[in-house]
């Protein structure tokens, strides 16, 4: 059932077709505005089609009134407001299938729009002598098929010029009608609709006849039902093979993530022996500046595949939720100067100004500093790569009410209002087209959102659109008691450390002779080896006090060699040197007598710092 909106008439079913005499625009106002505003609120497709003496603006007015977003209807289709003529006369004369075609269209194109029917009316008082005879054909036509959809009809006919005869006429053709008597409105039902009423009355002796049959039918199903349970058991078995199917995928997922971890080192292998044999090359170049600066650009690109290496497994593990903060006492200061420290370089390069604004006071937080730096150095990295050579990038910090702010700021090409929304999703760059592409996989600032969100605090973006440059906040909060920050390593290593004698071990020989080169240059003894079995032999005599091991060689891999090595010389420092460099990867070093971890292309500073001890 629908309400009608019509007090008198209350609520009527789909298919209801009725029409309303009247002698005032204000008669019409009195119906048909609740009429359509109880369509409109039960998203319901409604039409108007207007004639004197309730013509379109007065009847746009009178609905207005009561529905206030009336035009924002208008504007997304739920109604229709049309002149007489553009509806029933558009050709100058009344074509009784061009009309019923029309209606049936605007009923298929409103359910299509997700509207549940069609409620609308219609105003004769247009009609000449010479249509009366055709539109009565098609109000017979209407009253025929209306009970067959979901639509709600309301004619409307001028008393004054309906006549016996078009009153007999108007009336057959209707469920039944509305006409004022003594100022109030009054229902006059028709003919057919008391014929409907008996119609009813003999439906429902007929449903009480199918309810013996329906007795029957249940005995049937009661059969039935032992074959649907039959059936049930089928479907349990079916499902048990959907989750062997589920452990599968699972499995294939795993394997995926292993696939993953190889192709990185696959991958890191060729590059270590690249970056180091350009860091050699650059140790030794020739006066010629145009070399120089093209062996430097082949160091900083390789370096920017080993950083995108580094991402594509990073986000993966950070996403799903596999990497465990070690936090710590650190201080603010530490950290942001490590972020500084990886952005320098991309900074440098770009001729570009980068101003710190830090709090004079010495901050603490509780958090993993590796971790929060990588955070920091991704949104500086960030800034640097969309702000033009010669542009000008800030970071700024400070404390406020429990909390500490990180700002980084730019100068650069900004984020589009429909990107800044989506700014913080997998693979989502500000600006990817062709003029603006600064390399770069989309997922820094999805790692920076996430791991920020693991220590507890919130990172946003604002922008005041294209061009405008961009900034991102992130929000931590204070420790809530204080204590004295751990000490923090300083200072950049040196070629001063004192001369060792080294092992470095690796199957790939070009990345063994050119990590042995580079180590020679600071005066180290060195001599490699290109399988397990030939690292041991060489220990016997060489007795190295530090061996360099790469893990996936074939035959016997690293973890074997370490163990022997730690076996034969307890006191020589082991440095793992892999494509490997998940957290289980580093914990099964260590489980291995490993004392150190070092993912390829390895910085020739890192092994620095480990000889200096």
């Amino acid at each position: 059932m629908r309400h009608s909106g019509i007090d008198i008439v209350g609520d009527v079913p789909w298919g209801t077709h009725l029409c309303q005499f009247y002698e005032t625009g204000q008669d019409l106002v009195d119906t048909l505005v609740p009429f359509f505003r109880e369509g409109l609120a039960n998203n319901e497709f409604c039409m108007w089609v207007t004639s004197p003496p309730l013509e379109m603006p007065q009847a746009r007015a009178a609905l207005t009134a009561v529905v206030p977003d009336l035009e924002w209807r208008v504007a997304a289709g739920q109604i229709e407001l049309l002149d007489y003529r553009e509806w029933y006369t558009p050709s100058g004369k009344f074509r009784v299938e061009e009309v019923l075609q029309g209606w049936d269209a605007r009923l298929t194109a409103a359910r299509e729009r997700g509207f549940v029917g069609l409620r609308f009316t219609g105003n004769t008082f247009w009609l000449e002598e010479a249509d009366w005879e055709d539109f009565t054909h098609y109000e017979a036509v209407i009253n025929s098929v209306i009970g067959q959809h979901p639509v709600l009809a309301v004619c409307t006919y001028y008393l004054p010029r309906c006549g016996a005869t078009e009153i007999i006429d108007v009336v057959v053709n209707h469920q039944f009608a509305l006409i004022k008597r003594a100022g109030r409105w009054d229902v006059i039902e028709s003919a057919q609709q008391r014929k409907m009423e008996q119609a009813l009355r003999a439906s429902e002796e007929q449903l009480r006849a199918q309810s013996v049959e329906l007795q029957i039918v249940n005995e049937e199903l009661e059969v039935r039902s032992e074959e649907l349970r039959a059936a049930k058991e089928a479907l349990r078995l079916r499902a048990d093979a959907l989750y062997a199917s589920q452990e599968r995928l699972r499995e294939a997922d795993r394997r995926k993530d292993e696939f993953l971890a190889m192709l990185a080192h696959e991958l890191r292998n060729p590059l270590a022996a690249i970056t180091n044999a350009l860091h050699f090359m650059t140790a030794h170049s020739a006066d010629d500046p145009a070399r120089r600066r093209a062996q430097e650009a082949a160091v900083r690109q390789a370096d920017h595949m080993a950083r995108l290496l580094d991402d594509l497994l990073d986000v993966s593990r950070i996403t799903e939720g596999k990497v465990t903060l070690r936090k710590e006492r650190v201080s603010l200061a530490a950290v942001l100067q490590n972020a500084l420290e990886s952005a320098r370089p991309l900074v440098e390069a770009r001729q570009q100004r980068l101003n710190v604004v830090l709090p004079p006071e010495t901050i603490h937080l509780d958090a993993d500093p590796v971790r929060l730096a990588q955070v920091v150095g991704n949104l500086l990295h960030n800034a640097a790569k969309y702000t033009p050579h010669g542009g000008e990038l800030c970071l700024a910090a400070r404390c406020d009410d429990g909390q500490v702010e990180i700002r980084v700021r730019d100068r650069g090409i900004g984020i589009a209002p429909e990107v800044l929304p989506h700014i913080f999703d997998l693979f989502v760059q500000a600006d990817a087209s062709p003029a603006h592409t600064q390399g770069g996989l989309g997922i820094g600032l999805t790692m920076a959102r996430v791991l920020v969100e693991m220590h507890g605090g919130h990172i946003e973006a604002s922008s005041a659109g294209p061009g405008k440059g961009s900034g991102f906040v992130v929000r931590l909060q204070l420790p809530t008691a204080e204590s004295d920050p751990r000490p923090q390593p300083a200072g950049q290593p040196s070629r001063g450390a004192a001369h060792r004698r080294i092992l470095v071990v690796d199957d790939n020989t070009d990345a063994a002779e050119m990590l042995a080169a580079l180590l020679e240059l600071d005066g180290h003894e060195i001599l490699t080896a290109n399988s397990g079995p030939a690292a041991l032999a060489l220990a016997e005599s060489f007795a190295p006090e530090v061996a360099l091991l790469d893990i996936g060689m074939p035959g016997m891999d690293g973890y074997t060699v370490a163990r022997h090595l730690r076996r034969k010389l307890e006191s020589a420092l082991l440095v793992a040197v892999t494509g490997y460099g998940q957290e289980e990867d580093r914990q099964r070093s260590r489980a291995a007598g490993f004392d150190y971890h070092l993912t390829k292309p390895v910085s020739l500073d890192a092994v620095r710092r480990i000889l200096q001890g």
